[in-house]
């Protein structure tokens, strides 16, 4: 990986990205100076808004409690979570206690950071759902190597379950692409456990194989 110094000197003499820069950042000036005529007390009110941010974040506790105990008293519910997985876990609990099978997302950071798409996408993985990925490394036999680093495979979920206190999930390759033509393969599953309530195996794992899209149970 180039280090940033060196990548900043290459790209400085870029003229053309130099270009794009310069006219990105002289139409989002012009577009803030033309806002802050509008306003003769703008400076003021930044001022105030800080302030709120600055109080807000260090009363973030406090003021999290009050807006749990306000949807409460509106006659709804707040979740709490600790990290992604427990946020996504929620989403998808509560998806599925309501039976659907489509949800509608707006995008946002937070969603995006906890990749919440991830989780809904693959909610439903069951055995026999199909997955394609590519091999990590060659494979050989009888001193040869018959399919090259990144052929093309595709697989099915042989297995998942809950077991001795471990979620599990076994992953099996059944055909393999080869000079455009598709043959069939047989392959010990590859399983995967984890001591937590589901487990997620997220896009480009190497298992193997890299997958090409995220599976979880």
């Amino acid at each position: 990986m180039t280090a940033f110094p060196a990548a900043a000197r290459r790209e400085l003499a870029n003229v053309q990205l130099r270009t794009n820069l310069r006219n990105a950042t002289d139409t989002i000036r012009a577009k803030r100076a033309r806002v802050v005529e509008e306003l003769p007390d703008w400076e003021e009110l930044r001022d105030a808004g800080r302030a709120i941010k600055t109080d807000v974040l260090a009363r973030l506790d406090d003021y999290l409690l009050q807006f749990e105990a306000a949807v409460e008293a509106a006659g709804g519910r707040v979740h709490w979570a600790r990290d992604a997985a427990e946020a996504n876990a929620v989403v998808v609990d509560v998806a599925r206690a309501h039976g659907v099978d489509e949800v509608v997302k707006m995008k946002s950071l937070t969603t995006d950071e906890i990749r919440l798409n991830d989780a809904l996408d693959t909610e439903r993985s069951r055995p026999g759902d199909r997955f394609v990925g590519a091999l990590d490394s060659p494979v050989a036999a009888g001193g040869r190597e018959v399919l090259p680093k990144g052929t093309a495979v595709e697989g099915h979920i042989a297995d998942t379950g809950f077991r001795n206190g471990r979620v599990m999930l076994a992953l099996a390759l059944d055909r393999y692409q080869l000079d455009g033509r598709s043959f069939p393969l047989s392959s010990i599953p590859v399983t995967r456990t984890v001591a937590a309530k589901r487990i997620f195996v997220p896009a480009n794992s190497l298992v193997g194989f890299t997958l090409k899209q995220s599976i979880a149970e």
